[in-house]
């Protein structure tokens, strides 16, 4: 039997690790135990030491560091399962076994690499996975496999064609090359369609029309069945009947977090085949033979049935409610779907023409808006000075070199020295005859004519060039070169030079590092009061709509004049649908720009009507509101829509303190604003006006915050005020904390905090509101610190362990500091201090000098023996089990006697700053790591040469609290200025109400939504964490933020339906036992986040698990109301019904004007009926309704 030795990556749980790849090796491959050697990975050397003494007949390497040093490459994800040799010995390159623990779905490719290997040691044969295929040229070679075709029960199908481009299928340019069948598993039948004749391709398509797709008795399979759909349109099949199944829709079902492609689901579930499309890289797709082509479409259709097969098995044993979700929805509405995108939308080309006129005349417009600012204009006008001196100094260069230039000798030139020779040769010559002969050829050579002299042209061009230099002198002759706003080269030049506007660099919020770029994100940071970056940033959504939407969709326009998109079933986790090639459903995000809000309206406004129709468009009304109101069962919420009334109208009521009735008794104007503010309502969240706010003009009261301003959010982004409200309340809780801070607020406002576990850890964190706060919790400050445990180690013990971390060592019997010399004074004399009340030494040196201090083993025992392990080997260093004991002091001082021996400060140009530590073993720096984060500073470890490691504390901010921390460190002459900020925990001491009958305010903050008052971070809207109460409002609760009256009073959306309350706790809940949350129709969506060691995205995750089942029972609702009326439309209607789009709760039709009412009427009776209980077994216990617009001219003329 062959010996196996294994090297395995270091790592917090590699006991676990090595457990569990042992485990495999004996226990599934069936590797005897005796024949199995471990060792963990440390360092090339070592390695080849342990070849050379286990003599094995395999090595397995495990995980990436391995990887780098013996094979001097990368990425062991990407050479994983390969086979190499490495020191004569075979050496298989394997996935850390850490890894394939936390990723289960690589477990099969993993044992695959393994058993290959030890079967060819082994000297066993390995047999590579095979696939039986015929190419089929003509259509009498496809005639003794049709009856096959049509008795099978599944079919699966794929086509191979030319590359795609934003058209898809619907590209006047797409080619189809072939199309591989697979009714058996093993097998396939390949049509070679390029190279079939015409005739034979009509045959073979009017066959598989009959006998294949148009059978309904056949499930027809496909991996993105939809796309396989659209080709056989191209091939001329004309009927779709049965059953169309999708391997990737069902990928998506059982995983939504994993890749959904052919190839990675089979590396997953058929590690035999993995990579088979390796064979065919290197060669352009449209090129590739049919001998080549075939047996790789042949394997595409093969395998897709093989993974029908076994997901429909794991589905129905493990899932049955996933296979019933397929079976009843996702499947078909498959081929709903399909169909409208085979409708496609129909454009109206002499509008969109002239849509782009006047867009094109928009941007010219606010091109002339930005030339005319004055910055710009000075701008110009230096530019234009460079630009005449760069002129004139080429003009003056070209001059210079003209007048180097030595000319070769021209024609002339010899003709003129052939003559002076010819009449030096006459002087001496004494035969009259000869003389005569020469005198004639004088003549004739001076008869000869040549051109120009190349001197003289030269000189003319010299003086044609200080023409023109007193041209540009005179400003006789003047040329601009006019900026480029397209260009982002100009624009960072004119953004940041002296010459332009001179706005600094921003820092960026994470790092603390200057943001340079002119992109939206980094101009956002920028105070600009003159307007001009606001023109800037309009000018480009212009330009965007211009060329992304409009010249793009009029560019896309197929032959039948229409749009026609793609629909995406496999994307939205939640199993809302979205669309591209291009966009339909999300055309374009609404602006706060005029001018570039009616651009967006000429891209809707592109889409017409065909003659005779009426756009039609069904609309779910209010459908997340209802579905809250089901899942809550909130009895206001509840009963409020079995009355059939409007929740807005009913919270615009409570807003101003009427019933309902008295309400609707009010103007309309007066109901359309209120109602208004009832949707925008913001939940009643203040603070007292003495609150202090951080903001880019400084930290200043509440009151005095207006809108533009930017204020610091919790995310340390400086994010723009869009609205304030000042409002009246009678009572405020005071919440004080230990380190004496305050804040005082209405009990609904909701502070973060962090919650204490029973043994007292803080481990969770989430907003508040004041009324349910309790002592023992945690606010959250604009300072981070992390956890510090209560060691009390002391300074001295704590520099010790630093300085032996960093620089001691074990030799022989003695033990040694050594490395600390003596020209640090600082580090000598303490080091002295520190030794000689207690303990022996003596001072040594090494032969270049150095000193170091030498210290008996047994003293070592007694000083760091109960605390680390000082015989460890320097790349082994590590005090990672003292951490969490550490606390703040101790950790200090560890890491200040660590940066004596290891630390080191240098410049690097201008704000430069480089502060890192080094050493060779990296678990060291992983140590020192976590300690500086527990202080808030953010570091990097990066690898160079072999050996050797670095920690690089990132960020001005960073660097700044790395100084103030480590007293030792000096850096003259550098300034440190912060824009990010740190969090730390405040314990709530004391909360008390009282009461007030003074104003109260609050904000309204762009995208993070929270600001940092009296240094506490406070969200500005109930319920939310850092994902943005805009987005919650609008998708979860159908809330649209906008403008609201400042003085009005708003009631407690919590308090006026309190089983919303219950609902978010239920369902985090849920979440947390179960690991996902599912829609009414059982889907579930899964949220691996919830363990995640970062308490943001835990946050978002428990967003998501209120989030999920709503937004995907609102989505799924209405691709089960399509995918119930397709059949049922073309059935009753004869067809005339054309499904042409799909927008979230919105179904869109282009329907005949003679059966409208007739068709609105089919339209509403199913959709606000849905058989949910027939068939998933569910009951939603109040109604839905339909609201219905339509216009005849265009998308964006629907009106009610």
């Amino acid at each position: 039997m062959p010996k196996v030795l294994t090297f395995i990556d270091k790592g917090s749980s590699q006991e676990l690790h090595l457990n569990t790849l042992k485990s495999l090796m004996t226990n599934v491959i069936e590797i005897p135990e005796d024949e199995l050697s471990f060792e963990y990975w440390s360092g090339t050397e070592a390695a080849v030491d342990s070849i050379g003494s286990h003599s094995p007949d395999i090595v397995f390497v495990c995980g990436e560091e391995a990887l780098n040093h013996t094979f001097r490459i990368k990425g062991i994800k990407r050479m994983s399962g390969q086979i190499k040799e490495w020191n004569g010995v075979m050496t298989v390159l394997l996935l850390s076994p850490g890894y394939i623990t936390s990723h289960p779905s690589e477990l099969a490719p993993y044992a695959e690499a393994i058993q290959k290997a030890y079967m060819i040691a082994s000297g066993e044969k390995f047999n590579e996975p095979e696939n039986e295929f015929e190419i089929i040229h003509t259509f009498k070679e496809l005639l003794p496999y049709l009856p096959y075709l049509s008795n099978a029960s599944w079919v699966s199908f794929d086509f191979e064609t030319t590359t795609l481009t934003d058209m898809a299928t619907f590209d006047p340019n797409f080619r189809l090359r072939g199309l591989a069948l697979t009714y058996q598993i093993g097998s396939a039948i390949f049509l070679d369609l390029e190279n079939m004749s015409a005739d034979d391709l009509r045959h073979v398509a009017m066959a598989l029309d009959e006998k294949v797709f148009g059978n309904p008795d056949i499930v027809k399979i496909g991996h993105n069945v939809k796309f396989d759909m659209h080709c056989a349109v191209v091939m001329g099949i004309k009927r779709f009947e049965g059953a169309f199944h999708c391997t990737m829709l069902m990928s998506q079902l059982l995983d939504e977090n994993t890749p959904n492609g052919l190839k990675y689901q089979v590396s997953v579930y058929f590690p035999a085949f993995a990579g088979y499309e390796n064979k065919l890289q290197g060669t352009s797709w449209e090129s590739i033979p049919v001998e080549r082509l075939a047996p790789y479409a042949a394997l595409d259709s093969d395998l897709t049935l093989r993974l029908y097969l076994l997901f429909t098995n794991i589905m129905l044993e493990e899932h049955p409610r996933i296979y019933n979700l397929f079976r009843n929805l996702t499947a078909p509405a498959t081929k709903a779907l399909f169909q409208a995108e085979q409708n496609g939308m129909l454009i109206d080309k002499n509008y969109i023409d002239q849509a782009i006129l006047q867009t094109e005349a928009d941007i010219i417009a606010q091109e002339y808006k930005l030339r005319k600012n004055k910055t710009v204009k000075k701008y110009q006008a230096h530019k234009d000075i460079v630009f005449k001196n760069s002129m004139i100094a080429k003009l003056e260069d070209k001059i210079l070199r003209e007048g180097e230039r030595e000319f070769a000798e021209t024609p002339a030139d010899r003709r003129d020295k052939r003559v002076i020779n010819i009449q030096e040769e006459i002087i001496h010559e004494e035969d009259a005859g000869r003389v005569s002969i020469l005198m004639l050829r004088i003549a004739k050579e001076k008869a000869k004519v040549y051109g120009g002299i190349a001197e003289a042209a030269s000189v003319k061009r010299i003086q044609t060039m200080k023409l023109q230099i007193d041209a540009w002198k005179t400003g006789s002759v003047s040329s601009s070169d006019l900026l480029n706003f397209g260009s982002p080269a100009q624009m960072n030049e004119l953004i940041y030079s002296d010459e332009g506007f001179n706005f600094d660099y921003p820092e960026d919020p994470i790092t603390g590092e200057l943001k340079s770029g002119t992109g939206k994100d980094v101009l956002n940071y920028i105070a600009d009061r003159s307007g001009f970056l606001d023109n800037l940033l309009a000018y480009r959504q212009l330009t965007k709509i211009l060329s992304t939407y409009l010249i793009s969709i009029r560019d896309k326009v197929g032959k039948d004049g229409r749009i026609h998109t793609s629909f995406n079933q496999h994307i939205a986790k939640t199993g809302r649908l979205s669309s591209s090639k291009p966009n339909l459903q999300n055309q374009i995000t609404r602006t706060k720009y005029e001018i570039v809000e009616k651009a967006v309206g000429r891209v809707k406004g592109s889409f017409s009507v065909p003659f005779g129709h009426t756009l039609l468009q069904a609309d779910y009304s209010q459908a997340e509101l209802r579905l809250i109101a089901h899942y809550s069962q909130d009895k206001q919420m509840m009963q409020t829509y079995l009355d059939d009334q409007d929740l807005h109208e009913l919270t615009a009521a409570n807003v101003k303190g009427l019933s309902l009735s008295k309400w609707k008794e009010l103007d309309d104007k007066e109901k359309k604003e209120s109602r208004f503010e009832a949707k925008s309502e913001n939940f009643g969240l203040c603070l007292s006006e003495e609150t202090a706010v951080i903001t880019d003009r400084g930290t200043i009261l509440i009151k005095e915050v207006v809108v533009g301003d930017k204020v610091l959010t919790h995310k340390g982004n400086w994010q723009e005020v869009t609205d304030t409200q000042c409002l009246t309340a009678d009572t405020l809780y005071n919440i004080n904390t230990r380190s004496g801070k305050n804040i005082k607020c209405t009990g609904d406002h909701m502070m973060y905090v962090c919650f204490p576990s029973a043994n007292g850890l803080k481990v969770k964190y989430g907003w508040v509101r004041a009324e349910d706060m309790e002592l023992g919790m945690y606010l959250v400050n604009n300072h981070y610190e992390g956890y510090h445990g209560d060691s009390n180690f002391g300074e001295d013990l704590s520099l010790f362990i630093g300085w032996y971390l960093s620089e001691g060592g074990s030799q022989g019997n003695n033990g040694k500091i050594s490395q600390i010399e003596k020209s640090n004074p600082d580090v000598y004399k303490r080091m002295r201090k520190i030794l000689c009340p207690k303990y022996s030494y003596r001072i040594a040196k090494y032969a270049h000098n150095v000193e170091y201090f030498a210290i008996s083993s047994d003293i070592m025992r007694n000083v760091l023996g109960k605390y680390i392990d000082y015989r460890l080997k320097a790349e082994d260093k590590t005090f990672s089990h003292l951490i969490p004991a550490l606390s703040r002091e101790d950790k200090r001082y560890i890491l200040a006697g660590l940066w004596d021996g290891d630390g080191s400060i240098s410049m690097r140009g201008k704000a430069k700053l480089t502060i890192q530590y080094t050493s060779i073993s990296k678990d060291l720096l992983s140590d020192i790591q976590e300690c500086l984060y527990s202080f808030g500073i953010p570091s990097k470890i990066y690898g160079y040469d072999d050996y050797m490691y670095s920690l690089n504390i990132i960020g001005s901010v960073g660097r700044s609290l790395f100084l103030d921390l480590i007293p030792t460190v000096k850096a003259n002459r550098v300034e440190y200025r912060s824009s990010r900020q740190y969090f730390a925990e405040e314990l709530i001491t004391s909360i008390n109400t009282f009461k007030h009958a003074d104003k109260v305010y609050d904000l309204t903050v762009d995208q993070d939504n929270s600001f940092i008052a009296n240094n506490l971070v406070s969200h500005n809207c109930y319920g939310m964490s850092a994902g943005g109460y805009r987005d919650y409002a609008r998708v979860q609760y159908g809330i649209i933020m906008g403008k609201r009256k400042a003085e009005q009073r708003r009631d407690d959306f919590f308090k006026l339906y309190p089983g919303l309350k219950e609902y978010h706790k239920t369902y985090i809940a849920k979440a947390y036992k179960f690991g996902h949350v599912r829609t009414m129709f059982g889907r579930k969506v899964r949220l691996p986040d919830l363990k995640n060691f970062n308490r943001f995205k835990v946050g978002h995750a428990e967003r998501n698990a209120i989030n999920s089942p709503i937004q995907g029972t609102a989505g799924e609702m209405t691709i089960f109301a399509f995918t119930l009326l397709q059949p049922l439309l073309e059935l009753l209607l004869d067809e005339r019904v054309i499904f042409i789009n799909t927008i979230h709760d919105s179904i869109l039709y282009y329907v005949p004007d003679d059966i409208l009412e007739e068709t609105i009427l089919l339209i509403k009776t199913v959709m606000e009926n849905l058989p949910i209980e027939t068939y998933f077994d569910r009951t939603l216990s109040l109604p839905m309704k339909v609201d219905f617009e339509r216009s005849k001219e265009s998308w964006g003329k629907l009106a009610a």
